[in-house]
């Protein structure tokens, strides 16, 4: 099943409820500083982004939305001006979730343009990664991390500053490869196949967000979907043969075609780099499982004024 991607639609709010697609993006952008300091420092494994597109003037949010099977992820961004903000200036370190990687770097263009003087740069890996290594003393001035919890131990670690605010959703979806994969006879094409003898499956770790998200969303496949039967979490897990450190190792595993599927989020199945080399399974809209993301101000933040006007922006409150 190819692949669908959707241009972003301007609504009012980040929690508002679309009704409509828009028609397939044409093009994308190129890499943005921000993007290219991340991909230096390791944390993007290079492929191109999807799904979010900022147009001048116009007050925006980002939002890919479920087709069938798909994610939804929402993130604001507001009020492009030419005129520079009040917020100063500052280097600001963001540790953003992996998902984040495709819609974040724009994002920290629109802000970078309406703030001359500030400039951000990125950490993408898994949530518990990124709140273990603040935990540890790293530097950083904002946190966004793709589940509650994380968010919730940061908190309780006296790392936040404030109260985190949820920003964005996301859900799941199970991607295989295209073509040629080094298990191509083991192909899967629905729900069911992923639980037949043979095949290989690729997990995030369970101990990060979409990890423990993939195994929710088998317990809830296994209660609502009749026809996978009464043990078909477990017969599931029994085919998982790597558990990878956060969400773009299983886009990377499914498309080389090491593994015959894998469970990631929606935007992730979103980008260019996965659209030639990934297709998509549906799952039914009641049985997924919605990722709620949170974004804060870190304690020990080099900038907490840019900051916090960096997390409003997200937010869309300017």
């Amino acid at each position: 099943m190819a692949l669908s991607r959707h241009e972003p639609l301007p609504v009012g709010r980040a929690r508002k409820k679309l009704a409509g697609i828009r028609p397939p993006v044409h093009s994308q952008p190129s890499a943005s500083r921000s993007l290219g300091r991340a991909i230096q420092r390791g944390q993007i494994p290079g492929p191109g982004r999807a799904g979010l597109h900022l147009p001048p003037g116009r007050r925006y949010f980002v939002t890919i939305l479920p087709l069938v099977a798909a994610l939804l992820l929402t993130v604001a961004c507001v009020n492009q001006s030419s005129a520079a903000s009040s917020a100063g200036s500052g280097e600001l370190t963001v540790f953003a979730a992996a998902s984040l990687a495709n819609s974040f770097p724009e994002i920290a263009d629109a802000f970078e343009a309406e703030n001359p003087g500030a400039s951000i740069t990125f950490n993408f890996a898994g949530s518990q990664r990124l709140r273990t290594q603040l935990e540890f003393g790293a530097q950083a001035d904002v946190f966004a991390s793709a589940d509650q919890r994380q968010m919730d131990l940061a908190v309780a670690a006296d790392l936040i500053s404030g109260v985190p605010v949820p920003f964005a959703e996301n859900v799941l979806v199970v991607i295989t490869p295209l073509a040629g994969g080094a298990t191509n006879d083991e192909r899967v094409n629905n729900l069911d196949d992923l639980a037949r003898n043979g095949v290989k499956l690729a997990l995030a770790s369970p101990v990060v967000p979409v990890g423990a998200y993939s195994h929710e969303l088998l317990r809830k496949l296994e209660a609502n979907v009749v026809d996978l039967g009464p043990d078909y979490a477990s017969r599931v897990l029994k085919n998982v043969v790597t558990h990878e450190p956060n969400v773009r190792g299983v886009l990377q595993k499914v498309a080389l075609g090491e593994v015959d599927a894998g469970i990631v989020y929606r935007t992730d199945a979103a980008t260019d780099y996965a659209a030639s080399r990934v297709g998509v399974v549906s799952i039914p809209d009641g049985s997924n499982v919605v990722a709620e993301y949170p974004i804060a101000v870190l304690r020990e933040a080099a900038y907490p004024e840019l900051a916090e006007e960096f997390v409003r922006f997200v937010l869309g409150e300017r």
